[in-house]
Parts: C-alpha cells; sequence; structure tokens
C-alpha cells in the first residue's frame, strides 16, 4: 500500500464517520426521551390512583397532599446519570387536576 492509498482510506473512514455520529447520537437521544414518556406515563398512572382512592388529586382522605414516589422523579431509573427530572407542578395540583413536566438535564 502506498500513502496516497493510505491517505484515501482515512479520509474515506472520516467522511463515514463525520455522517454516523449525529445519527447515533440521535437515536440515543430519542431512546432517552422514549423511556422519560414512560415515566411519566407511570406518574400519571399513579395520579390516577391516587385520584381513584380519594377522589381527588391534590391530597388524601386524610388531608395528606400527594408526593410523586422517588422512583418517578427521574428518567433513566436505573441511578446512572439522570437525563430527565419528572417533577409535579406544585400550583398546578388541585382537586380536580395536574400538570407534570420534565427537564432535560444536560
Amino acid at each position: 500500500m502506498t500513502l496516497i492509498g493510505l491517505m484515501v482510506a482515512v479520509s474515506i473512514l472520516g467522511i463515514l464517520a463525520a455522517i454516523a455520529s449525529p445519527n447515533c447520537t440521535e437515536h440515543v437521544r430519542r431512546g432517552y426521551r422514549t423511556d422519560a414518556r414512560g415515566m411519566m406515563t407511570e406518574a400519571a398512572q399513579q395520579l390516577e390512583r391516587f385520584r381513584s382512592v380519594n377522589g381527588r388529586d391534590d391530597q388524601d382522605t386524610a388531608g395528606a397532599a400527594f408526593a410523586l414516589p422517588a422512583a418517578l422523579r427521574t428518567s433513566p431509573r436505573d441511578g446512572n446519570r439522570v437525563r430527565y427530572n419528572i417533577s409535579l407542578v406544585a400550583s398546578s395540583l388541585t382537586a380536580n387536576g395536574y400538570v407534570l413536566q420534565d427537564c432535560w438535564e444536560r
């Protein structure tokens, strides 16, 4: 192999890497987003179960306020680097409704 042939091979590999890297990053980001959506769905289901037992979203029959379980506050759940924080917007929690939000951690 000559030096020119080696340089051509390296440049082709560089071009392929430049094309593949953004696609791979976007695919991983979509996976994190899908996981966060699943966590928010679980949080909404938790709130709906709370409402079906207590008749309202903000507090139980004894007057204790609802709080999201710790396992539903971050995504991914496995404890590695947190990608999303999931929270219940306190000002939105009323007897008849709630708002869940997620925040992307960089």
